[in-house]
């Protein structure tokens, strides 16, 4: 499906995308690492502020498990228009006007 086009960050109705449900049903390092070639990101938010890596290094420290560093390391660093969003977010900054920021810019900086 992702070959075809599909949206690596499309979110289910709680906001969870594909890598948050690798991730909460620790699935395999395959499939989260094909997620991130696609260009799933590992810094989205889901509605109660959790991100993929925020639960891969959760339960990293739970079960001491090895593969979420492999996962981890292949997603880091984080691209530049995600830090950026995020800065934006947390200072507050105002991105919703649809006159100055377009939609699938403010969709982005809401992702984060």
């Amino acid at each position: 499906i992702l070959r075809l086009g599909a949206d690596p960050n499309a979110a289910d109705s709680h906001g969870a995308t594909p890598l948050h449900l690798v991730a909460l049903n620790r699935g395999s390092v395959a499939q989260a690492q094909l997620l991130l070639e696609y260009g799933a990101h590992i810094d989205q938010t889901d509605n109660r502020s959790t991100t993929p890596l925020m639960l891969f290094q959760e339960w990293q420290s739970l079960l001491s498990q090895e593969w979420p560093d492999r996962i981890i390391d292949h997603a880091l660093p984080l691209p530049l228009s995600c830090l950026a969003a995020r800065v934006l977010r947390q200072s507050g900054i105002p991105f919703d006007d649809a006159e100055k920021v377009p939609l699938t810019l403010q969709t982005f900086i809401r992702r984060h």
